[in-house]
């Protein structure tokens, strides 16, 4: 397996978009980029790869439910740069995700499937830029109100761009910081995101320089911001709801140790889905996700 994530991580990254379905279905993108000169290629999805690594309850079958989400959402675009060049993107018909990112909102989706009679659906992303999770998770259903968070003003102004290009209305946008608790949020969300800070060791075909700049410490700095965000994440989470910590990297002590020893802090939550996928390996960036219940 080493050897196949070094060597897809000197190749040229893909570039994957999802569906906009409130304005169109993948069939009608296809023909709107067909009509551009575009052509894009559907997404074979590999079962293993959607798989989770334990086996529970919930997790059973996801993997069938997940490879009809990515046939119906996801396409491949091969040769294309400059994406605003193209009437279609700027129109909102789609926008750019990896694969293994896109996995966050289909579990949501697949979480969101067993609460039909709640009227409304409270989903935090709370290091949200530059909103493609956010933007796909308000997509599922008008039921849902995603609330969008990131530190800065240039992080912000990136989510609502991308959210006015879709016609988005049921994300709301402001700044904040996850390392900061805001006693407010307190067991508010039925579904919080934790994209969190990290190495990024999984996506360095994307960010050639992340070799060259990690180390030890910086990464045992990144572990501890993880944890810190992790502990107000889990005050936001509302009990019987779910908390979902993902990152893009491969390093186990960001991933499943991490993880671990969240569970050892905080015994109401129950692991119920876990997944590491490797480039190189899966057909997507290296990505961790593991979603966790509050009981």
């Amino acid at each position: 397996k080493a050897s196949l994530i070094v060597k897809a991580s000197l190749e040229e990254a893909p570039i994957n978009i999802f569906i906009n379905r409130r304005k169109m279905d993948i069939e009608g993108v296809i023909t709107a980029l067909a009509n551009e000169g575009v052509t894009p290629h559907r997404i074979k999805p590999d079962k293993t790869s959607l798989k989770s690594d334990i086996s529970t309850a919930f997790s059973k079958n996801i993997d069938t439910y997940m490879s009809d989400l990515y046939k119906a959402n996801a396409l491949r675009l091969k040769g294309v740069d400059y994406l605003s060049r193209y009437r279609a993107f700027m129109d909102g018909l789609f926008t750019v995700q990896d694969l293994s990112s896109m996995l966050v909102g289909f579990l949501v989706e697949y979480i969101v499937r067993d609460m039909p009679d709640k009227e409304k659906i409270r989903v935090l992303d709370m290091c949200s830029a530059p909103g493609s999770k956010a933007i796909y998770v308000a997509n599922i259903s008008e039921r849902i109100k995603v609330y969008s968070r990131d530190i800065s003003e240039y992080k912000r102004d990136l989510i609502v761009e991308n959210i006015e290009r879709l016609d988005i209305d049921n994300i709301d946008v402001k700044i904040s910081d996850a390392l900061i608790h805001n006693e407010s949020d307190d067991g508010r969300y039925d579904i919080v995101l934790l994209d969190a800070p990290c190495s990024g060791l999984g996506v360095m075909r994307r960010k050639k320089d992340i070799k060259y700049n990690i180390s030890n410490d910086k990464i045992d700095e990144l572990i501890s911001i993880q944890k810190k965000m992790l502990k107000n994440a889990q005050q936001y989470t509302r009990f019987d709801g779910y908390l979902i910590y993902s990152t893009c990297t491969v390093n186990v002590r960001e991933n499943r140790e991490q993880v671990e020893e969240f569970l050892a802090d905080y015994d109401s939550y129950e692991l119920i889905y876990e997944k590491q996928l490797l480039t190189g390996v899966d057909n997507s960036d290296g990505f961790f996700i593991a979603v966790m219940r509050r009981r």
